[in-house]
């Protein structure tokens, strides 16, 4: 197809180069300048046909390519075009990963949120419903005909929600003459001396425990000469296996007595977990 143009080409320029001789030949008769201009044309004409020969050797479609260019089907256009799509995939996974971030962010704050308000919720729960037992009363019974020794009991209860098990009272007293009433009882040793088991002890039940003075140490208690310590702790375990005690230390003096109390809490020495 490109010789039968090339052929059509050389034979109208054959033509025009006919004709343009045939004018020069009659420019010169009449124009001294005839050559000059003949030249010109010939020079025109093989430029024109330089010009149309490159035209037909380039591709169909030779314009730049780019973003609103795509219908182009030269090679640098396809690099260009594949290479676009490489820009915008890489923006779109850049893009992704954030979402993404964030989003695992978000699970891993509920996440976190949910443990926590779960863990206060047991936290929660196993205070609400566990055992609580503490000393409603202590005090001297009374003292019956014949008898040596003036008792100290102790009253406690369970004010939980849920029964105490294996619930041990231990129950300790020391007089101490002129005595300080910030006294510290000797330590107890963890197994206790004769301790009270009572077992369990059920939502809302008390029990007691006891423990006998010398009548003799009355009469210096009284005088002002001598305090009386009762002390010790209550150990248990609640609904949730965990093992509870509950500490104690109360004095009596010529003070309590007067103002009509058997005993008074010590400022130190009452503790429970």
């Amino acid at each position: 197809m490109l010789r039968g143009y090339r052929r059509v080409i050389v034979a109208a320029v054959f033509g025009l180069a006919l004709s343009a001789y045939q004018t020069n030949l009659k420019a010169k008769a009449t124009d001294p300048n005839g050559n000059n201009r003949v030249t010109d044309v010939l020079e025109n004409i093989a430029t024109a046909h330089h010009e149309q020969a490159e035209r037909a050797q380039r591709p169909e479609k030779t314009e730049p390519c780019g973003p609103d260019q795509y219908g182009s089907s030269a090679e640098l256009c396809a690099q260009w075009k594949a290479a676009d799509a490489a820009a915008d995939s890489a923006w779109w996974a850049w893009a992704g990963g954030i979402i993404g971030l964030g989003s695992l962010i978000s699970v891993l704050a509920a996440l976190g949120m949910a443990f926590w308000s779960n863990l206060i919720a047991r936290t929660t729960a196993r205070h609400q419903l566990r055992a609580y037992i503490g000393i409603t009363d202590i005090a001297f019974m009374p003292v019956p005909p014949g008898a040596t020794e003036k008792f100290i009991r102790i009253m406690y209860r369970n004010g939980g929600e849920t029964p105490a098990y294996g619930v041990r009272s231990h129950l300790r007293y020391a007089v101490i003459v002129n005595g300080d009433k910030n006294y510290t009882p000797p330590k107890i040793p963890e197994g206790g001396f004769g301790p009270y088991s009572r077992g369990t002890l059920l939502k809302g039940a008390e029990d007691n425990n006891r423990i006998g003075v010398p009548l003799s140490a009355i009469p210096r208690i009284k005088k002002g000469d001598a305090v009386i310590f009762a002390y010790g702790w209550i150990e248990y375990t609640d609904i949730f296996n965990v093992k509870r005690k509950t500490e104690f230390r109360f004095i009596h003096s010529r003070d309590g007595i007067i103002e009509g109390n058997d005993f008074l809490i010590c400022p130190e020495g009452n503790n429970s977990d």
